[in-house]
């Protein structure tokens, strides 16, 4: 595992940018000083190989900015897997990053969680529900 400080010799990460950029050239691969480091994934995350290894770059982001490896996750606070600026990077567990996910595209509401139902109980169209309130007891 790479340390934080090989990869400050290795990298320069900006923070205000999140952008990290070759100090040594690699050779064989056409990498120059100063070239942008990595590669962004189908997914959408940016992956740079280091000490023979390949890290998501905010991980990596991470490390260069507190000298430890990340106990937990990386969540991106405005949900942009690709922007590393360190303003928008934040430790979290499980829960926490789930929890900052957009809603999913199948969502007809625009909202997580919840759904229309089809009448109000005078049947005179839809209201915005809870996805969970059909479990709840009724009266």
């Amino acid at each position: 595992m790479i340390t934080a400080e090989r990869l400050r010799e290795l990298l320069h990460y900006e923070p205000q940018t999140g952008e990290f950029t070759r100090r040594v050239a690699m050779s064989g691969r056409g990498a120059s000083v100063g070239d942008i480091a990595g590669k962004v994934t189908k997914k959408g995350y940016r992956e740079i190989s280091v000490g023979g290894s390949r890290h998501k770059a905010h991980r990596l982001a991470w490390l260069y900015m507190t000298g430890e490896w990340p106990k937990d996750q990386i969540d991106h606070v405005n949900l942009n897997k690709g922007d590393n600026r360190w303003c928008n990077l934040r430790e979290a567990d499980n829960s926490k990053n789930r929890a900052n996910t957009p809603p999913p595209s199948t969502s007809t509401s625009g909202y997580k969680g919840a759904h229309w139902g089809l009448k109000t109980p005078d049947g005179r169209g839809c209201r915005l529900v809870p996805r969970n309130a059909h479990k709840r007891p009724r009266e």
